[in-house]
């Protein structure tokens, strides 16, 4: 089972991923290709990934995809994020970068402040350092004061379906990274 980004299927006009279905396939295996989004399966998160399942041809059995669970009835957001605001100041973005990105062109990606009733975009590895001025989600505490801060680490962990009593090892930045680079275990769990 391997699973990867979106753009997988379209990268240099969609031959990488035929290459990689035609190598396993020449090898003996039968290959399963579906573009999913996690949301779909309860995780609060639109997230597309690529799922590709290889089955040796010897074995007859034929796969099938799991069922969408949620596809009318997506999770939220206030499912991981119960409380905008939080006490620990670390998380929250100065009055200098808020002024940052009102400066910024209008035509960049900013201040992607999430809808709790809405399942948030898509989690990266990179949410330590995560910007005002980036593609990545944040959250709005106050409107009316232009106060919002990043995801705590647990936050992103619930967002990405980790049971809460899951421990990340090393820095709160590798718990960053660990976070954004897994596969949701609730949707694989499906998979």
């Amino acid at each position: 089972i391997g699973e990867n980004v979106k753009g997988l299927m379209t990268l240099h006009k969609g031959e990488i991923l035929k290459k990689i279905c035609s190598d396993f396939n020449s090898i003996g295996y039968t290959v399963y290709t579906k573009l999913f989004n996690v949301a779909n399966f309860g995780v609060p998160q639109k997230r597309e990934r690529l799922i590709i399942v290889c089955i040796r041809k010897d074995i007859t059995q034929k796969y099938e995809f799991p069922k969408e669970t949620h596809i009318d009835n997506w999770v939220p957001l206030s499912i991981a994020v119960p409380n905008l605001s939080i006490d620990d100041k670390k998380y929250y973005f100065s009055e200098k970068a808020v002024m940052g990105m009102k400066n910024a062109k209008n035509n960049m990606k900013r201040g992607l402040a999430q809808d709790l009733s809405q399942p948030c975009l898509t989690i990266t590895s990179h949410l330590a350092k995560v910007s005002l001025n980036s593609r990545d989600p944040v959250l709005l505490v106050d409107r009316e004061k232009e106060v919002y801060r990043r995801f705590t680490p647990r936050e992103a962990a619930c967002i990405q379906s980790f049971p809460n009593e899951f421990v990340f090892e090393g820095s709160e930045i590798d718990a960053y990274r660990q976070i954004g680079n897994a596969v949701p275990p609730v949707f694989f769990w499906h998979i």
